[in-house]
């Protein structure tokens, strides 16, 4: 297959690009513009770096690298539909491909989306996979139509999701697992497989999130669902958290959990000698 490949980039984008371009042909790598200020919202910044490694790759396998201005970008549409590609492939892209776009190929667009779909629709799987207590996590190789992360399933994977696994371990885990699923999805959209459609009654969705805030509802949560979600997410994202006077508290870990009596309100902190402790239902989250 003839692909042209769509990426922000980092280890997710990289995997995936180098497993396709053993059997496959990688026409040009797409990237977004550099200094666009709703990408600069949409990386994690402490990716960034690891970003230019899909363009060091392309350097490096001379392939061309062509940069996306904005989600409507007509400049790239004529300049793909140059190259007639038999495929587009997108993983961890910021926006949302146009009908122009992703109606290109004979073939179709494939999109490599981090959750078992139709769970967690949209651009923040990983953050919403843990704040519904998912008890696995998975990736999935779906058609791209005008919908975030609706098309037909090609080819799916599903493992388990230890408790209070750091999200970074998790996001690499996946990251390894996507170039051979992808690769399984390019082999299938070439014969004369059906898409599963997904099923929308089912589906979730996954906004984007503030970095931090008040997410965890401890009326309703027990003890080891607040340590998991609280630990997997670290540092990602740091919940809001105040002692039983209200005072702002910060933390830089999350150590572990114990069940017990509740010696103070929901969701307060209290100074401990060797830390902290956020009081639960049916015990206390360790801090520090």
């Amino acid at each position: 297959m003839k692909i042209v490949f769509f990426t922000a980039g980092g280890p997710l984008g990289l995997r995936s690009v180098e497993q396709l371009a053993v059997d496959n042909e990688i026409l040009a790598v797409v990237r977004p513009e550099r200094g666009n200020s709703f990408l600069r919202k949409v990386i994690d910044v402490r990716r960034r770096g690891s970003a230019d490694l899909v363009s060091k790759w392309a350097r490096d396998n001379r392939v061309a690298s062509l940069r996306a201005r904005s989600a409507v970008d007509i400049r790239l549409v004529e300049r793909i539909k140059t190259l007639r590609p038999d495929v587009l492939c997108v993983v961890g892209f910021p926006w949302l491909l146009s009908a122009d776009l992703f109606s290109i190929p004979d073939c179709g667009t494939v999109n490599l989306h981090p959750s078992v779909l139709p769970r967690h629709r949209g651009p923040n799987p990983f953050f919403w996979t843990y704040y519904r207590n998912d008890a696995e996590a998975g990736l999935t190789a779906h058609i791209v139509d005008e919908g975030a992360d609706t098309g037909p399933i090609i080819s799916q994977e599903n493992f388990p999701l230890e408790r209070g696994r750091p999200v970074e371990d998790l996001y690499l885990d996946v990251a390894q697992r996507s170039g051979k699923l992808l690769a399984q999805a390019i082999l299938l959209m070439g014969s004369d497989y059906l898409p599963v459609e997904q099923d929308s009654k089912v589906a979730t969705l996954a906004p984007r999130v503030a970095a931090a805030g008040a997410m965890v509802n401890f009326e309703d949560w027990d003890v080891e669902r607040v340590w998991h979600f609280l630990a997997g997410m670290y540092p990602r994202f740091r919940e809001t958290l105040r002692n039983a006077v209200g005072e702002p508290v910060d933390y830089k870990g999350v150590m572990g959990f114990e069940r017990g009596s509740v010696g103070g309100p929901l969701g307060a902190v209290e100074a401990t000698s060797g830390g902290q402790k956020i009081w639960c239902r049916d015990g206390c989250v360790h801090v520090v």
